[in-house]
């Protein structure tokens, strides 16, 4: 049913990415990839979500190429992964792929909250860019900052005055996007699941959207 995550088997390449079904059309599932990306599948291109840690994976590097990791940890939309040369690092689930067989038996059970401030703590962090809030996970602490990774993957330092507590929730007044449209477009959120969010748009429109593609305007 829509809302519901899955991992999916992305073209049919036997790859599979963390996904949400947006809609069913018969055996036919629309799903949103926490990058953005739609596409329509089969109902037996999906699996349950079992990316539960600790498992083995991929990573997207900035070459495009993946790399193999070990996937340690989950927090909202992001993963704790250390690599083969003993790199410990956090990064977004848009950039991770397992394949099938790489997968526990057990589906996916959201772990107890780590206190704000702390490395895995799931925040919304003012960025710098453009003084916007967008949904982070603290991934490592740099003397008095807080190095955060946003939901694209991409990650900066700063202080903890610039935090707060908690990711993007049921009933929060959000702008969203989506990747073929630019445009920030206001709205409300009305269901969260995991990576993606449904937002009922100022119009009455509602959509889809990943939560990379979600911020939250500062306050007048």
């Amino acid at each position: 049913m829509p809302g519901t995550v899955v991992l999916a088997n992305y073209h049919g390449l036997g790859n599979y990415y963390a996904a949400v079904i947006t809609a069913v059309t018969g055996n036919q599932l629309s799903v949103l990839y926490a990058d953005g990306d739609t596409e329509t599948l089969g109902t037996d291109a999906v699996l349950p979500d079992r990316l539960t840690p600790p498992l083995p994976g991929a990573i997207a590097q900035s070459s495009g190429d993946y790399q193999p990791v070990n996937i340690e940890h989950r927090v909202g939309h992001a993963l704790g992964v250390v690599y083969p040369d003993g790199r410990r690092l956090w990064t977004s689930v848009a950039l991770a792929r397992v394949t099938a067989d790489q997968l526990p038996a057990n589906v996916y059970t959201p772990t107890a909250a780590v206190p704000f401030g702390e490395v895995g703590s799931l925040v919304q962090a003012q960025y710098s860019g453009d003084g916007h809030w967008y949904e982070a996970v603290v991934g490592d602490i740099v003397g008095d900052m807080r190095r955060v990774v946003y939901a694209d993957g991409s990650s900066e330092d700063r202080p903890l005055e610039a935090l707060r507590a908690g990711g993007i929730a049921v009933g929060a007044h959000i702008e969203a996007r989506t990747r073929q449209s630019p445009e920030w477009l206001p709205g409300t959120v009305l269901l969260r699941a995991s990576h993606g969010v449904q937002v009922e748009l100022a119009s009455g429109e509602r959509r889809w959207a990943a939560v990379g593609l979600v911020r939250v305007p500062p306050t007048p």
